[in-house]
């Protein structure tokens, strides 16, 4: 049985949330939407609040994972990454430190793998994005 695309994502996400809250880390929300925009998970991490991005693979037929799941964070995703999230800090002011995280979710027949890419999205991510007015 195939997993659809949504039904992956999903998966994918509650592996990521129940890693993170093994690493101790507070869930706060999940799905948090800012006009068409989306945070998978924002959570706590002592001073920190995090933005996570999770990107899910499924193990194809020859074993093998086509391609690894933090390249599709492209510059646009980054971009409404911290469109978002900097909405959400304008938004609620919380006083932590903002970062954005991916969490990469290798589904496979067997096991699931899980790989935490910390600041993985900053503004300097945008510099080379940014159109020339």
């Amino acid at each position: 049985m195939s997993l659809s695309i949504k039904l992956l994502g999903k998966k994918g996400e509650d592996a990521a949330a129940k890693y993170l809250e093994g690493l101790g880390y507070r869930i706060h929300k999940r799905n948090f939407r800012v006009s068409t925009k989306e945070i998978d998970i924002i959570c706590y991490d002592g001073e920190y609040i995090v933005f996570v991005e999770v990107k899910t693979v499924k193990e194809n037929s020859d074993g093998e994972f086509a391609r690894r799941p933090s390249s599709y964070v492209d510059g646009n995703k980054k971009n409404n990454l911290i469109v978002a999230a900097s909405w959400y800090m304008k938004k609620y002011s919380p006083p932590l430190i903002p970062r954005i995280d991916v969490v990469e979710v290798y589904i496979g027949k067997e096991s699931t793998q899980i790989e935490h890419i910390r600041s993985a999205v900053n503004r300097n991510d945008l510099k080379q994005h940014r159109r020339k007015l």
